[in-house]
């Protein structure tokens, strides 16, 4: 009687325990070794900054013409020089800007982060710089106001080895002469 009693307080307590595994529905559910997890969201800005870092995160406060737009960064994926809607929405910030002040330029300066060869990284931020200058160019900023460059891995905003450094490498900054 024993034995029965062991056997079935054995077998309520792991099927209690027990879940249903995921159900992976469509391909592009399925994780792949290529892809890896998103740290933050698809369409948002990193949300790890460091305190004091000023790098472009800030929400802009200003409608003047006269004043470029505070946002001066967008980020990118992992091994990606797609542009997600946030930065859209700063790059339309910037092409007003640049549509009202004819005489100004604007350099864009794509970064990678440290994985990857040099020259693979530099190729990278060019794509980048290139992608963000097309969306500009496609908002009606003349191309004699855009000025693209790479400079890959070689300026990170932030020393390390781990995805929270990284997110914050792989970006484009639009500076002003």
């Amino acid at each position: 009687m024993k034995k029965w009693y062991y056997l079935i307080l054995f077998l309520v307590a792991f099927t209690g325990c027990a879940s249903k595994p995921e159900v992976i529905t469509s391909k592009a559910d399925r994780p792949t070794a290529k892809t890896p997890p998103p740290l933050f969201g698809q369409n948002t800005q990193p949300t790890n900054i460091p305190t004091g870092m000023n790098i472009g995160t800030e929400p802009t406060s200003t409608n003047d013409a006269n004043e470029a737009p505070e946002e001066k960064t967008i980020y990118f994926g992992y091994n990606m020089s797609n542009i997600k809607i946030s930065a859209k929405i700063i790059l339309k910030k910037h092409a007003n800007y640049l549509l009202e002040n004819h005489n100004i330029t604007v350099r864009l300066e794509g970064h990678a982060d440290e994985r990857g060869s040099t020259e693979y990284n530099l190729a990278l931020g060019e794509q980048r710089s290139e992608t963000a200058k097309k969306i500009l160019m496609n908002l009606g900023v003349s191309g004699n106001q855009i000025e693209s460059l790479s400079y890959g891995e070689e300026r990170p905003i932030l020393f390390g080895h781990g995805e929270e450094s990284w997110q914050l490498n792989r970006r484009v900054e639009l500076v002003y002469d």
